[in-house]
């Protein structure tokens, strides 16, 4: 989506990012079989790769003392979120039944892209002319040490957190299986 949001902008991209996640959402909800419901739930993922344009989207508003910080904010949200998802989940598949996440997912994916609409403006300032014109940049991008340094220290601390969550999992299977 960065990609698409460096050609398009920064506003369509999210916009139809979250349109695509709540009628996904929405497909969950009425799914009659698993194919259905699996289905949608790989395409609830379109969500996921805004992080990156939500990022642009700060850098293109504020100055580079106070990106980091904001940045930094939007990080912890990133962080905290799989830690609490779980839980409530749980608490609303225990009081409501299953389909409630998926109307909680859907109501408020609704409010973040009525809130979006109303007061998200386009950041984008200098839109590319094509998608090739951004692959020429790419050598550029992949000698920069400063991208990889980021990059690296992104990616082992997201997958050491997913790591994490995954052995806490296991482990939690594991003891339902030997109770």
């Amino acid at each position: 989506m960065g990609l698409l949001s460096d050609r398009f902008g920064r506003r369509p991209v999210i916009l139809w990012g979250l349109a695509i996640f709540v009628t996904a959402t929405f497909g969950c909800v009425a799914a009659t079989d698993i194919r259905t419901f699996l289905a949608c739930r790989m395409i609830q993922a379109v969500i996921a790769p805004t992080y990156a344009v939500a990022l642009a989207v700060v850098r293109d508003t504020t100055s580079r003392e106070l990106a980091a910080g904001k940045i930094g904010y939007i990080a912890m949200a990133w962080a905290v979120a799989p830690m609490f998802g779980p839980s409530v989940g749980g608490l609303l598949d225990e009081l409501f039944g299953w389909h409630a996440s998926f109307w909680f997912l859907a109501v408020f994916g609704i409010a973040v892209f009525a809130l979006c609409w109303s007061d998200l403006r386009e950041t984008n300032r200098n839109p590319s002319n094509t998608i090739a014109e951004q692959f020429r940049a790419y050598p550029e991008l992949l000698m920069s040490r400063r991208f990889w340094a980021y990059a690296l220290c992104m990616a082992f601390s997201v997958g050491a957190f997913y790591a994490f969550l995954a052995g806490a999992l296991i482990a939690r299977h594991l003891e339902r299986v030997s109770d």
